[in-house]
């Protein structure tokens, strides 16, 4: 065996042994410290450990480039109806983090929210505001923005079709060069019902590593003080880059990433925002 061939054996182990520790880690977190998000030093130290073992691009991120299950697996059975056939953890929400999101979401009762990314989360959410207006009378908007054309008219079709559609708006906000969403502050604002949000989801946009940079950012006007956010991805270089990028910004405080599914993080707006002009 030449050296070029033992180089490649090497690197090929190394990286099977580092596609294997990914998701150990995070169940052994989890299973140690509870389901609480850790800071951003903890990860960035985490990740130079799994870069010792494999020094590749995202780390620490769990092999997920096939679906984890369908809705059929998820926990509450008003989810699960609603999502039941869908396939989840490829380009989704994988089933863990929707129970999670799910259970928060009836904890703090959001009444507005606003979404970076529309798909299965986009249903999810809406499923949440019918399930908050029949068990408990209570209002909720959602708004989510969506960089394709294509996926916004399907989305809106199957909250149509489903009954689903009446608490939540779909807008197409294309994307700059920057990758930054394009949108109609008063439309968002219109969108509302003109109340300021008290959670926001992000889950997009789909683009190169940092894409997500300018999502928190471009609405915190739209945000009253104390507003919950969560940020899926959160394990892959770029958005661990974008986390280390808010947590300077006057306005957001970061909490740190929950060892789940592809890393989700935390944190809260500490800003009050206003009506558009």
């Amino acid at each position: 065996m030449n050296l070029t061939s033992l180089h490649k054996r090497i690197s090929y182990y190394r990286a099977e042994l580092r596609k294997w520790a990914a998701p150990i880690h995070l169940r052994a977190v989890a299973f140690l410290l509870g389901m609480r998000p850790l800071p951003l030093n903890y990860w960035k130290i985490a990740r130079w450990f799994a870069r010792c073992i494999s020094p590749i691009k995202d780390a620490l991120l769990p092999n997920y480039w096939k679906p984890l299950g369908t809705g059929a697996m998820l926990k509450d059975p008003c989810l699960r109806e609603a999502l039941n056939n869908d396939e989840l953890g490829f380009w989704t929400l994988d089933p863990k983090t929707l129970d999670f999101i799910w259970s928060r979401l009836l904890l703090n009762r959001p009444q507005t929210i606003i979404e970076f990314g529309a798909g299965v989360s986009s249903v999810a959410l809406a499923k949440y505001a019918q399930t908050l207006r029949e068990r408990c009378g209570v209002t909720v908007r959602v708004v989510s923005l969506e960089q394709t054309g294509d996926i916004c008219i399907k989305i809106q079709e199957r909250l149509a079709k489903t009954g689903l559609s009446d608490d939540i708006s779909v807008l197409h906000a294309p994307l700059s060069v920057e990758n930054a969403y394009q949108f109609d502050k008063k439309l968002v604002w219109i969108a509302t019902h003109a109340k300021l949000a008290d959670c926001v989801i992000i889950d997009g946009p789909s683009g190169p590593p940092g894409c997500r940079l300018s999502t928190l950012p471009s609405i915190i006007e739209f945000c009253r003080h104390g507003t919950r956010w969560f940020l899926d991805d959160a394990l892959r270089d770029g958005e661990l880059a974008v986390l280390s990028e808010w947590s300077k910004h006057p306005g957001i405080v970061v909490e740190g990433i929950y060892p789940i599914g592809k890393g989700l993080a935390t944190g809260v707006i500490t800003s009050e925002g206003s009506a558009p002009l």
